[in-house]
């Protein structure tokens, strides 16, 4: 979902509000459910990968974007997910080196493919390279989409949203940016 949503902006915009039997799933719920995705996803060796995925999608709900319905929910959760943004800062090297790509390997030893795999292995380079989250940089978008954010609130409701984030993490942000 996270990734057809960045290749596709308007993707959850057209899908979202859903009436479920429960209540409602709609734009809230949606930031929600990517926050919460993002501070559990830090397990096992491909956690950087799922963090850095749901961080550029959270990111890219910040405007301006497409999914402008999603300003407020995201500006509400601006702590949490600007906190994700510092740790993905500190943790993704600026290259996107030690974001581990999937392997696909059978896990039976009957089927082991051992010959021709030359062909298969290009593929997955190949689907690396056209893949948002290999071929992008974080740190280059978080600056653009903060300085957009700037112009799309205007000045003084930029100030307004600046201050209602932890001072600590404002700083680790800028610091963080800077270099």
């Amino acid at each position: 979902l996270a990734r057809i949503s960045l290749a596709n902006p308007a993707f959850l915009q057209n899908k979202l509000s859903i009436t479920l039997q429960a209540g409602t799933f709609g734009h809230s719920q949606l930031v929600d459910l990517f926050v919460k995705r993002f501070q559990a996803a830090g397990n096992g060796a491909h956690g950087l990968l799922f963090e850095s995925l749901w961080g550029m999608l959270l990111l890219s709900f910040y405007p301006p974007s497409h999914t402008m319905t999603l300003t407020n929910s995201v500006l509400e959760k601006a702590n949490e997910i600007f906190g994700a943004f510092v740790y993905l800062l500190k943790n993704v090297n600026r290259d996107g080196s030690n974001l581990l790509s999937y392997e696909v390997e059978c896990d039976d030893d009957e089927e082991k493919i051992d010959r021709d795999t030359c062909a298969y292995d290009v593929l997955l380079q190949e689907q690396a390279a056209c893949d948002k989250l290999h071929s992008s940089n974080f740190r280059h978008q978080l600056t653009e989409k903060l300085n957009g954010l700037g112009a799309a609130l205007g000045n003084d409701d930029y100030g307004r949203f600046l201050s209602t984030l932890d001072s600590t993490t404002l700083q680790q942000l800028q610091e963080m940016l800077a270099n």
